[in-house]
């Protein structure tokens, strides 16, 4: 429902600036420059992540900036930086009522990655605005999580971690964009990115704790489930998007 409201929006957006704007250029001159943003909504697998929580981390907005310039009629070199995030937050009951082990906990897990990432764009010769392009550079991925359990019997258990790791990242696109002879730009972009973070470096500390099992102090490492299995994290995601913006050079 909520990406089919954006995709109406978005629809209804191009129209207008299309219907208002007749005298259009295929794509700007060799030399200009342009800058546009994005906002797109994406679907990432977050491998093990994403079933640690149940299964609330894959959807998600990506959002940016990209700035650039036509080296030619049918190429364009760019900069570009992204980032996305997701949260999962549960509140649930443990225990027996009946044995009077009923115990409260809460936990919460966040998930970020930001790319800068260096592109290059073809324009197809006569195409009026379709592109395809691909995109190298890096990216910072980023976990926080916390948990904090009590019950009836005084037992408590809390702790907090943060992981992040720097990683290779890529990608391909193609879409579409309308440089309107006033300078303004909307394109339509479709694509997908590479962003396996694997497991990240980090740790968790455990503040309190009444388990001998699980004593107070620092578990270094990669984030873990219940069992102790280490999770990975993939940001790698498809999306869908629309972008404005504008370009600055000579009007033909």
């Amino acid at each position: 429902m909520f990406h089919r409201a954006f995709y109406r929006s978005f629809t209804f957006t191009v129209a207008l600036i299309m219907g208002s704007a007749p005298e259009a250029l295929p794509q700007p001159p060799r030399g200009a420059v342009h800058v546009h943003t994005l906002l797109a909504p994406a679907a990432q697998p977050m491998s093990d992540l994403d079933h640690y929580v149940g299964n609330k981390l894959g959807g998600t907005w990506l959002y940016g900036v990209e700035t650039g310039v036509m080296v030619t009629p049918t190429l364009s070199l760019g900069l570009s930086w992204e980032r996305n995030a997701s949260s999962s937050y549960q509140e649930f009951f443990t225990g027996d009522i009946f044995l009077g082990t009923v115990g409260f906990a809460n936990h919460s897990l966040e998930t970020s990655i930001t790319d800068v990432t260096a592109n290059a764009t073809l324009w197809v010769p006569r195409g009026r605005g379709f592109f395809v392009g691909a995109e190298a550079g890096a990216g910072i991925g980023q976990l926080t999580e916390a948990l904090s359990y009590s019950d009836r019997s005084a037992q408590q258990f809390r702790y907090h971690g943060d992981w992040d790791r720097t990683g290779l990242v890529g990608g391909a696109y193609a879409g579409f964009r309308h440089a309107a002879s006033s300078g303004l730009l909307v394109l339509v972009k479709a694509g997908y990115k590479f962003r396996d973070m694997g497991r990240m470096d980090g740790q968790r500390v455990i503040t309190a704790s009444t388990f001998a099992s699980d004593p107070p102090g620092v578990d270094p490492g990669p984030i873990k489930d219940s069992s102790g299995q280490e999770l990975r994290s993939n940001f790698s995601c498809l999306y869908f998007g629309l972008g404005l913006g504008f370009f600055l050079g000579r009007r033909r």
